[in-house]
């Protein structure tokens, strides 16, 4: 995978024109010819990065080059494709792309630090190289992009979005191999929106409004009216693209898979068939509900603020109940309520949205009427079902003298004590010609082989902590546990009710038998847990090392045999759901492969 190209803000110094050395001219047949000679007299071409994923499907040859006037400063020189010569406007904003890209003074927009034109008239772009890798390949790597992950990654590429937008610059080109990751010492990785080779700058004083009607951009990742030429763009069309790449690193699908361009717009004609929960139960349904509004084929029903859009999302992706009394948070989602305040009375903005979700809608006169109404009535025909109710049974209760002996037996557990958790496994199975069908739900039964990729799905129904680990050999055959959840560096495993969780993704593999998954849940924090916590071995794959691994051992062979622990199915959500009377709940699930 490509660790390139981008674009974005940063002035370079404007310099007199340099004679340009004698070999600048690029044979597109042969692209790696160009390595070793130097542009402009500047820029020493070192690597052809098109072969290797950079600019995929695009319209230039993309290069690993060194600035030879800055210290041998690495930089991405991209060159336009002979074949767009024939598009004058592709090469009207190919040439002048930095007069307006200049503009854009934002962390998450690559800068593009020179431009000129080859000897055989060619443009290039120079920009920043970027060390890290595609938004593609973490996609690839995941399968589905753990939620908090994914609401960082969202909000990141949304608020770039909105930069260029605000400046009237549209992307029309937003894919995951232009979405660059650079992983960083703490925190998650910088995220950087890259290629504008062919983006729209409506006011550009030097390259034209006027355009070609044709359609400009990856087929699979923009929006119908960009699909059929339409030159009244909108900012809507950059948020289209952009809620499928995020409906992608969450699902790990496309929502969309046409064989030719017409069948694409026939398919965003007739909308999204398979919401992404369907792919990934854990998905929050608000955060749902508002991904969807951005895939609307009418781009007037669409989201129109990329940033209100992504911040809105990333909140609800989080989970964090906290976020809803953030004063930015409650303004997003006032400027998302706006199209429905006309037909529910605006009582209470922050929950607008997520009512109108699940409510159907009242016309605004009668709603009024019958909420002033509604709080008397209830209160009446609650007093007077209260004292019929205590009626009927004090005239039915038997008297002291009429019952019968009562029996010894234990006090019956208080209901409010019962803890429940419920999980399953999706599983994405490898077939003979190593792609990877789509993934299905399972409780742990079932045949899988070495290469089926799995997470484990689960939801607790009290407050609580949980954590999971895999219980294998290691190569000197002693037991070995792995920790698959918590996965945040914090080890954070807390978990709050109703609350989705989900493991990164795991690979079945080595040779047949049995892997060993422990699940286990408890009321409190608990000293154990931490112990087992801090002996983790993050650089080894979150191995548990001396001492947490004896802990570990111990506190599994004295909580794995509770006669208070019962486990359920429940066959219509392919779920399994484990319940107990005590504050600690430890499952063991053998999972088969071969």
């Amino acid at each position: 995978m490509h660790n390139t190209e981008g674009s974005g803000s940063g002035q370079s110094a404007e310099r007199e024109p340099v004679p340009p050395s004698e070999r600048t001219t690029v044979d597109f047949d042969q692209p790696d010819s160009l390595v070793g000679r130097c542009l402009d007299g500047r820029f020493l071409i070192v690597k052809n990065l098109t072969d290797s994923g950079a600019d995929a499907g695009g319209i230039g040859v993309v290069y690993l080059a060194t600035d030879i006037k800055l210290m041998g400063k690495e930089v991405v020189v991209k060159i336009l494709q002979e074949s767009a010569l024939k598009y004058a406007d592709i090469v009207r904003k190919f040439q002048h792309e930095k007069e307006a890209l200049i503009r854009l003074d934002h962390p998450g927009i690559v800068r593009i630090l020179d431009s000129g034109v080859l000897t055989d008239g060619n443009p290039f772009m120079v920009m920043d190289f970027i060390k890290g890798y595609s938004l593609r390949k973490a996609i690839k790597s995941y399968g589905q992009i753990p939620l908090d992950l994914a609401a960082h990654f969202v909000e990141s590429i949304t608020d770039a979005v909105g930069a260029a937008h605000s400046e009237k610059i549209l992307h029309r080109d937003i894919k995951p191999e232009n979405i660059m990751l650079t992983p960083q010492d703490e925190g998650f990785d910088r995220v950087r929106l890259i290629d504008f080779g062919i983006a729209r700058v409506d006011d550009s004083k030097l390259a034209p409004k006027t355009e070609v009607g044709r359609p400009i951009g990856t087929i699979m990742y923009i929006a119908p009216e960009q699909l059929i030429g339409s030159l009244e763009l909108t900012p809507a069309a950059d948020i289209y693209a952009t809620a499928i790449v995020i409906y992608e690193m969450l699902t790990g699908e496309l929502p969309f898979k046409p064989k030719t361009i017409a069948e694409m717009y026939q398919l965003e004609r007739e909308g999204v068939r398979t919401p992404p929960s369907e792919l990934r139960p854990d998905m929050p349904r608000v955060a749902e509900s508002i991904l969807l509004s951005a895939l609307e084929f009418d781009a007037g029903k669409r989201p129109q603020n990329a940033r209100s859009f992504g911040r809105y999302l990333a909140a609800e992706l989080r989970l964090d109940p906290a976020k809803a009394t953030d004063g930015f948070y409650a303004s997003v989602r006032t400027e998302y309520s706006k199209a429905v305040t006309e037909v529910i009375p605006p009582t209470d903005l922050n929950n607008v949205v997520t009512l109108t979700a699940i409510q159907p809608v009242i016309a605004p006169k009668e709603s009024r009427r019958w909420v002033k109404l509604a709080a008397p009535l209830a209160i009446i025909i609650g007093l007077l079902s209260l004292a019929a109710g205590y009626m009927a049974w004090n005239a039915a209760k038997p008297k002291i003298g009429d019952m019968p002996p009562v029996a010894n037996t234990a006090p019956t557990p208080d209901l409010g004590s019962i803890r429940q958790f419920s999980f399953f496994l999706m599983v994405k199975k490898i077939r003979p010609d190593g792609k990877y069908e789509a993934p299905s739900k399972f409780t742990g039964e079932g045949s899988f082989v070495s290469g089926d990729k799995y997470t484990m799905n689960f939801q607790s129904e009290t407050d609580g902590y949980f954590y999971i680990f895999n219980e294998g050999k290691d190569l000197n055959g002693r037991t070995q546990y792995q920790i698959l959840y918590p996965t945040d560096k914090n080890m954070d495993a807390h978990i709050s009710p109703g609350e989705p969780a989900q493991t990164l993704e795991n690979t079945f593999g080595g040779s047949s038998g049995t892997e060993i998954t422990w699940l286990i849940w408890t009321k409190s924090k608990r000293d154990e847990m931490n112990a087992v916590l801090k002996s983790v071995n993050k650089r080894n794959e979150g191995v548990i090392e001396k001492p947490g691994s004896s802990i570990l051992a111990n506190f599994l062979a004295g909580n794995k045999d509770d006669p208070r622990l019962s486990l359920a199915r429940d066959d219509n959500y392919h779920l399994l759901m484990l319940k107990s009377y005590g504050d600690i709940m430890v499952h063991r699930l053998p999972l088969e492969h071969k």
